[in-house]
């Protein structure tokens, strides 16, 4: 057993180590670095409107926040399916038939979990279209509270009575902003 186990590790063992120390580091640095750079370009970019005269307000340091925190959990979803693909390869498995099969259940998923799609393409056009970022005060629905984190599938509203709502992006029908200059 011992040598099946050590023939193994020479042949394939010491790749999958080093591909989980690659994951790891990239890990590390898109989480480190990802956020900075994102927040680096759209500083860049507000720095040029402000050369043009318009303002760089607290409201425009909150959507950086918010999109290059979306942004770097996207990454590091790529970045695991990637590694994670390799993995799998370095040990025996092919990955073509797991991606084939996911395609196949992705659709079916679709068609099932339209709540879910709805979701993510609701969060996708919230951040896309600045209606809110992390620490506007705002309202949804009947709820009325600061913003405490938006991601592509929920909005996470601490009310005034402290208590946390999570709520579905597709749910949102009318959003009310009161820290947004018009």
């Amino acid at each position: 057993m011992t040598n099946l186990i050590y023939s193994w590790f020479q042949m394939s063992g010491w790749k999958v180590l080093l591909i989980l120390l690659a994951w790891l580091l990239s890990n590390y640095a898109v989480h480190q670095f990802g956020q900075r750079f994102i927040a680096l370009v759209m500083t860049k970019e507000r720095a040029i409107l402000r050369q043009r005269h318009q303002s760089f307000n607290i409201h425009d340091q909150q959507r950086i926040a918010t999109i290059s925190s979306v942004a770097s959990r996207v990454l590091r979803a790529g970045v695991m399916v990637i590694f994670g693909s390799m993995i799998l390869t370095e040990i025996g498995i092919p990955v073509g038939p797991i991606f084939a099969g996911a395609g196949v259940i992705g659709i079916t998923l679709g068609f099932g979990a339209q709540s879910i799609i709805k979701d993510l393409l609701s969060g996708l056009f919230i951040v896309l279209e600045n209606q809110y970022a992390r620490g506007d005060r705002i309202k949804l629905g009947d709820v009325i509270g600061v913003v405490e984190d938006v991601s592509l599938r929920t909005t996470v509203l601490r009310s005034d009575d402290r208590v946390l709502h999570f709520i579905p992006n597709g749910t949102i029908t009318v959003i009310s902003n009161f820290s947004k200059d018009v």
